[in-house]
């Protein structure tokens, strides 16, 4: 089933974040709007439908909903209960021209429910996302040239109906410059973020598109996208940099203190949710085990803690480049991201040898090489350094 639901769930996402914002009509507002709920809601409705298919076709039982999970049904009991006292019930339930009624805020309770159980994140949603957010863009610059490519707005648009022509402010593909704020709201600090963890080239291009996103909102003066963007900065950047530096900090302490032990220093932590949830430290010297490698230590406590074995939407950070042993150690664990730090050109099974995460398994985990790369190396360099001044040390990990 939850292979299944995974699949669905991935495939729901990848959607919603690439056709739906670009999805629209050619004649005005209600053109524009009107197509994307219909899109979202039957989008929306055969996901959930598929779902409960599997869990019917599968006889799963319910499991018991968490906190986010809570939340999210409180609220459609919430909306229910607000419809059912409602002075025009059918009204409540179907909404308003801007489709605000009872049957969209329980697709939007369903997929809390379904992308919290079933969803995980991956690298391509924030591709898509730039991807989207980025032709938008292109689009919301054509159309202050004049250049309106797809014949949104026309000239002499009678604007919602109400004898207001139209006269250029409203761009992009989202029909209102508010919702189009709304959404660089939420793309701009996304992007931004990921381009601090990615590679130079990608980095570039996010914040290329997140710049160009910026500098619209800047341009057509929508003050509530600007003011979002900043909380939303405000909100997430201590955050990102308080868990990224403890991320850190705990694998070089861990291998700092395998270091100490005589053990060559190699350190990990497994983190999900923002949480570590498994640290290990290398302690095959220690406790004279072939396996006593710290990406395995890690996995162990990290199982133990979670209380299962398939660590699904969790992020290995470690030291050195995970050995072959290691490495299908995280193949069959299901961890979804790895990054590590220094290469092991003599051991390493993430590149440097082979890349057993390249080859044909059930699971292929997301892999980074590079953050704290330069402190890791010197780490190791200085442990063998050390070892061969006092005894001709053979460099095996």
């Amino acid at each position: 089933m939850d292979k299944y639901a995974r699949w669905l769930t991935d495939k729901y996402i990848c959607i919603m974040l690439l056709i739906f914002p670009l999805w629209t009509g050619t004649v005005g507002y209600t053109g524009i709007t009107r197509p994307k709920f219909l899109f979202f809601a039957l989008l929306t409705g055969f996901w959930l439908a598929a779902l409960l298919a599997c869990a019917l076709f599968f006889r799963c039982k319910p499991s018991r909903p968490r906190g986010f999970q809570l939340a999210a049904l409180a609220f459609m009991a919430a909306a229910c209960l607000s419809a059912l006292f409602s002075e025009n019930i059918q009204y409540s339930i179907l909404g308003s021209n801007r489709c605000d009624g009872l049957v969209t805020l329980l697709l939007y309770g369903g997929i809390a429910l379904g992308v919290s159980r079933w969803g995980e994140f991956k690298e391509r949603y924030v591709n898509l996302s730039a991807l989207a957010a980025g032709l938008c863009a292109v689009v919301c610059i054509l159309q202050l040239c004049r250049v309106n490519v797809l014949g949104l707005f026309p000239e002499g648009l009678d604007f919602y109906d109400a004898g207001t022509r139209y006269t250029g402010e409203f761009l992009g593909t989202m029909g209102n410059t508010n919702v189009l704020a709304a959404w660089f709201c939420l793309v701009i600090p996304l992007l931004t973020v990921s381009a601090l963890r990615s590679r130079p080239v990608r980095a570039a291009l996010l914040l290329l598109v997140a710049a160009a996103c910026l500098g619209l909102l800047f341009y057509i003066e929508a003050l509530s996208g600007l003011v979002g963007c900043l909380g939303c900065a405000l909100v997430t950047a201590p955050y990102y940099v308080n868990q990224t530096g403890r991320r850190r900090a705990a694998r070089i302490l861990l291998a700092a203190e395998a270091a100490a032990a005589g053990e060559v220093p190699v350190g990990c932590v497994i983190v999900r949710d923002g949480e570590i949830v498994g640290r290990g430290r290398n302690r095959r010297e220690e406790d004279a085990d072939a396996l006593g490698h710290a990406e395995i230590m890690a996995i162990r406590q990290a199982n133990e803690t979670l209380g299962g074995w398939r660590l699904h939407r969790a992020t290995m950070y470690v030291t050195l480049e995970p050995c072959p042993m290691c490495a299908g150690g995280i193949i069959n664990a299901r961890i979804g991201t790895v990054r590590y730090g220094a290469k092991d050109d003599k051991a390493g099974a993430c590149g440097s040898v082979l890349n057993l995460f390249e080859e044909r398994f059930n699971h292929r985990p997301r892999l980074y090489r590079g953050p704290m790369e330069a402190e890791c190396g010197r780490a190791l360099r200085a442990f063998f350094e050390d070892l061969r001044e006092k005894d001709g040390f053979s460099e095996e990990i």
